[in-house]
């Protein structure tokens, strides 16, 4: 995810980003076995101009909700300034890289909770914290009666 790669690059400065011109990527390696390739704004660029040149009128852009908070390969992408709009806007909270995962999170479905092995329960007993919402299968085999719904994925 870009944030976690800013945060590794943050953390890290001996990092140095290795530059596949020819395959427009990056890349870093990193504890000796391990690897991750990423876009920034100077390879979304690259790829931005080569699909201008062969007349390509759109593109796609996969898991945009990993950006960091300040919307850094958002704001690559565009090849413009700072993006902001209103929704975009945080909530205010310390700027440490834990906070910022915690912010992000709840956005792109990583907050999910998985209830295990509660057996046979009515599911209106099972209460889910605020902002959070029941969703499972009846592993119990306890069927719609006594356990969860299999035709509902929450409970709103």
């Amino acid at each position: 995810m870009f944030y976690e790669i800013q945060a590794m690059l943050d953390q890290v400065p001996a990092l140095q980003p290795i530059y596949d011109k020819q395959a427009a990527v990056k890349y870093l390696v990193f504890d000796s076995n391990q690897w991750v390739s990423y876009d920034d704004a100077e390879t979304f660029k690259q790829k931005v101009d080569w699909a201008n040149s062969i007349g390509i009128g759109g593109s796609l852009i996969w898991a945009a909700d990993t950006d960091d908070s300040k919307y850094s390969a958002l704001t690559g992408l565009l090849g413009k300034g700072t993006i902001f709009h209103p929704n975009l806007q945080q909530k205010a909270f310390a700027h440490t890289y834990n906070t910022i995962a915690e912010n992000l999170v709840g956005e792109n479905g990583q907050e999910c909770k998985l209830v295990q092995d509660m057996g046979c329960v009515d599911p209106d007993i099972v209460r889910c914290p605020n902002g959070q919402h029941k969703a499972g299968w009846d592993k119990a085999g306890c069927k719609v009666s006594k356990g969860f719904d299999e035709s509902k994925t929450t409970d709103d």
